[in-house]
């Protein structure tokens, strides 16, 4: 009698490893500024902060890239006076919502730090260090929002007499960047290039197209 057939051998699949999301780390930051080592998802804004005693001087934030870097930006810390301690200071903040602040102080001198972060699943928007001021605020508190929830997307938006490139697109993703063009017979004024933001909206500067003088 004939003997039974060989099964055929396994086959095995391997699988590739899943796509980690895209995101910025280590923002530079100019000589006096305050570093941070949060992680930055595609369209978050990281806002310069400055040593105390010292003030952002140029652009105030960068936006993190589809290509996981930093936007460039032209920021420096100049030094505007020196820092007075005194009896004056701030009071523990409410922490933002989904975050928290790091630490249990309850009090913060002129020029102390405050250092703020997000619980699991959050993203920070907003500067994660602040200083307290000689009002005794620390200034504007950065928000916690959710990395799950799918972000809005941008309408192109061209000035008038002027357009934007890429052009033929109906909207653009969250990190994104066009360039404003104005249209023949019209003469540029102003920062010529925008970027989406994960709210839908535009970060831009002001920039118009005036017509050219004959």
């Amino acid at each position: 009698s004939s003997k039974p057939a060989a099964p055929p051998p396994l086959r095995t699949t391997t699988l590739p490893p899943p796509v980690a999301p895209v995101v910025c780390r280590n923002p530079s930051v100019p000589p006096f500024g305050v570093p941070s080592t949060a992680t930055f998802p595609v369209g978050s804004v990281f806002t310069y902060q400055c040593q105390p005693g010292y003030a952002v001087a140029g652009d105030t934030f960068t936006l993190c890239q589809r290509d996981g870097t930093f936007q460039t930006t032209v920021t420096r810390c100049v030094l505007v006076s020196p820092v007075t301690v005194g009896p004056t200071g701030c009071r523990r903040p409410a922490a933002p919502s989904n975050g928290f602040i790091l630490g249990e102080s309850t009090f913060w001198a002129v020029g102390q730090m405050i250092l703020y972060g997000c619980n699991s699943g959050f993203s920070l928007v907003g500067a994660e260090t602040l200083p307290c001021q000689s009002d005794g605020s620390f200034g504007n508190a950065p928000q916690c929002i959710n990395v799950a929830v799918p972000t809005a997307s941008c309408t192109p938006n061209p000035p008038p007499n002027g357009r934007v490139r890429p052009d033929g697109k109906r909207a653009y993703l969250p990190g994104d960047t066009i360039t404003y063009e104005c249209r023949n017979g019209f003469v540029e004024s102003g920062l010529a290039t925008g970027i989406c933001l994960p709210n839908g909206q535009w970060r831009t500067a002001p920039f118009s197209c005036r017509a050219a003088q004959g």
